[in-house]
Parts: structure tokens; sequence; C-alpha cells
């Protein structure tokens, strides 16, 4: 196989350039229509990661770069922002956020305590509400519960989750049509007992149902 060529970051950002003024496809896209596409590519990247594959990783995670690149450029045509504001903004909250390292800063604050005085987030309801609604329900729902557990208005332990869930479990065979208040406490309760061993559960879910596949396939 020909080995490729190599580009420099400044290549590929003037190819994106290139791609938005004469690609009947890249030249239409605007930040609400690459919404779908940017979550795609951040699964595969996802999927990338566990492979061992490292040629597979870097082409994804490229794909995943093309996308940033192409919403920084719609951003710079529109009068939004620039890619050095997207370098610049991100530089610099990694410095705000890491006190100690490049400031020498001997006040201890955690990143958490750093954003919430960033975002101005007051009240415990604002904290949850600035959880991004785009994540998955799972991952979204441990949030909940560890930010909960941390102002010491959740217990998080298997006995008590398992006890829930059981609670819940009863009560749904006593009805042959449960609420969706009464699913949601069942998957918030599952959830929270992942975290409670510092798990994913959008990943074990996803592992289970692979393997599932697999037992199908035998």
């Amino acid at each position: 196989m020909q080995e490729q060529k190599r580009y420099t970051m400044e290549e590929l950002i003037e190819i994106v350039r290139i791609l938005r003024r004469r690609c009947p496809w890249d030249s239409v896209q605007t930040h609400d229509s690459l919404k779908v596409c940017l979550l795609e590519e951040c699964y595969e990247v996802m999927e990338a990661l566990g492979s061992g594959d490292g040629e597979k990783m870097a082409d994804e995670m490229g794909d995943l770069l093309m996308q940033i690149l192409l919403h920084a450029q719609i951003g710079q045509e529109a009068g939004e922002y620039t890619l050095e504001d997207v370098i610049s903004a991100l530089a610099n909250k990694m410095v705000r956020r890491h006190p100690a390292i490049f400031r020498q800063d001997q006040t201890p604050q955690s990143w958490e305590e750093i954003k919430k005085k960033e975002k101005n987030l007051c009240t415990e309801a604002e904290i949850l509400e600035n959880i991004s609604k785009y994540l998955p329900a799972l991952q979204r729902s441990q949030k909940f519960s560890q930010k909960l557990q941390k102002w010491g208005k959740e217990e998080n332990t298997p006995a008590r989750n398992l006890k829930k869930i059981k609670g819940i479990a009863s009560e749904i065979e006593k009805n042959e049509d449960p609420t969706d208040e009464q699913l949601g406490q069942l998957l918030y309760a599952a959830s929270a007992l992942c975290g409670y061993f510092n798990r994913s559960p959008e990943l074990i879910l996803n592992k289970f149902l692979e393997n599932f596949t697999k037992t199908l396939e035998k």
C-alpha cells in the first residue's frame, strides 16, 4: 500500500475552507444541520478507542476534528467566532481551572468549584439544569445522582439502590401498565448503582448488547 501524504494543520484548515466554497454538501451545512453528524462521530470515536487499533483511532478522531473545523469555519463566515477563538477559549479555560499548576495558587479549588463560579451557578437546581440535556439519558441520570450524593441528599450504596430497584419492581408487578415515573425511577436507581462501582451505565449496557448479539450468532 502506497504511503499517504502527511498534511499539516494549516493545510487541513485550508482544505476545509475550499470544501466550504466548492463542495455541494459541505457548502450548505449549518451549525444545526451538523448536530447529528457531530454526535455520530463522537460515538464512532468511542468505538474506535475500544478497538485497540491505532490506525482506526486516528481515522475516527480525524472525522471528529473535521466536525470541529467545519463548525469553526461556519462560525467565521457568519462573523460569530473563529478557530483562533476556539483555541484561545480552551487554553484560557485550562489555565483558569488549574490555578495550582499555572498560577501557583496555593488556595485549593476543585475544577467543579471553579466551574460553578465561572458559570454563576448559585443554587443546586441551577447546577443540575447545567448538566447537558444532550447527554444520553443514563449518563445524565448518573451525573444527577453524583451531584445529589455530593450534597448529602442521596445515599449511594448497593444495598440502598437494590432495595429501591426491588421496591419499584414490586410495584410494577402489581400494575400491568407501569407509569413512566416508575420506569424512570427504576432506570435512575440502576444508573446510580453503576455509579457506585465507578462504571458507566452507557458502556456497560452497550457491552451487554454486544455480547448478547454474539450469543445469538452461535
